[in-house]
């Protein structure tokens, strides 16, 4: 009998870099902005704690600043604290009603709890909000996913690849879709696209493998899993003696 091996949905949080004013010339910062802009330095080095600790300092000085609050949640949601990320999330939506990436980010707060319904209405409002942004669309599939509303998902992915032909994350989570409907070729297809688009995406590598050992062909699986571990990650050594025993 099959064991039953998971297929991982990426799910990608809108860290919005491009918004990032970094300070890396700055000795002592002085105004909100400034430590708000030191953290996001801290932020991009994966230094939570100490961004965290300028984010503070800068909402000490001005209370009012939206992004601060925004983006103390983001390190909040990486050192895996979503409710202190919700909170702040919550704070720089109350200053900011506007703020489409703050509903976002805080959608993909609630889904890490897996409130999905929670995550769903906040994606609702970043897309009304902000209806150009693929991440959103593609996050929105992915709860319906984890839902199993696969065909709800599969539209919102279409859009996601329709606003970004190159967004290679909706090709996997796509895939999962299709993979959850059972249309496991369909599933291999945009797998294929996935990876095509971004080789060292393991995750993509990982699902295919499981897509072709549903579909019993286990040397393109031990192929795609032998990838996985090539690219610097771990895969069950249970699953692949069975793939090495099965091949043969």
């Amino acid at each position: 009998m099959k064991r039953s091996y998971a297929v991982s949905v990426f799910l990608i949080t809108i860290l919005s870099l491009s918004f990032l004013a970094g300070c890396a010339g700055m000795q002592t910062p002085r105004t909100a902005v400034d430590y708000k802009d030191r953290g996001n330095d801290w932020l991009d080095k994966g230094q939570y704690d100490r961004a965290i600790a300028d984010y503070t300092r800068a909402i000490e000085l001005d209370p009012k600043l939206a992004r601060a609050w925004y983006d103390r949640g983001l390190a909040y949601y990486n050192k895996g604290q979503y409710d202190h990320a919700i909170a702040d999330y919550d704070r720089a939506i109350e200053i900011s009603p506007g703020f489409a990436h703050a509903y976002g980010n805080r959608g993909v707060a609630w889904h890490a709890k897996g409130q999905y319904d929670r995550a769903l209405s906040d994606y609702n409002r970043a897309i009304e909000l902000d209806p150009s942004s693929p991440i959103d669309f593609s996050n929105r599939g992915t709860a319906y996913n984890d839902k199993s509303q696969y065909d709800r998902a599969i539209r919102d992915y279409d859009r996601a690849i329709e606003l970004d032909p190159e967004y290679a994350d909706a090709y996997n989570n796509r895939a999962n879709a299709w993979r959850g409907k059972g249309r496991l070729d369909r599933a291999i297809t945009d797998y294929d696209r996935a990876i095509e688009l971004n080789p060292g995406f393991a995750t993509a590598w990982y699902n295919r493998g499981v897509t072709y050992y549903y579909m019993k062909e286990y040397a393109r699986a031990l192929e795609d899993m032998q990838k996985v571990q090539d690219l610097g990650y771990q895969v069950d050594p249970e699953f692949l003696k069975e793939l090495r025993e099965a091949r043969k």
